[in-house]
């Protein structure tokens, strides 16, 4: 695979996990999570985890958020 093809393939995947995100939490606090440093994330923003490459331990992250319930059902209501 070159190097077009796997940026490609990451911009697919990273929009897709965005997505996720936006459905729950609504677009704003979607946003909002992405840009904001997460403490079960080492500190860290979801967004600097991408641009660091650490983007597959993010995806797993959000994965386990979603099937364990980890985004209080509050949060879900309230989307924008």
């Amino acid at each position: 695979m070159d190097v077009k093809e796997e940026i490609y393939r990451l911009q697919k995947r990273v929009n897709e996990y965005h997505q996720k995100v936006e459905r729950i939490l609504g677009y704003t606090k979607g946003v909002l999570w992405f840009e904001t440093p997460n403490p079960l994330l080492g500190g860290i923003t979801p967004l600097d985890m991408i641009k660091m490459g650490r983007h597959e331990k993010l995806f797993k992250f959000i994965d386990n958020q979603i099937a364990e319930g980890g985004w209080e059902k509050d949060d879900a209501k309230h989307n924008d």
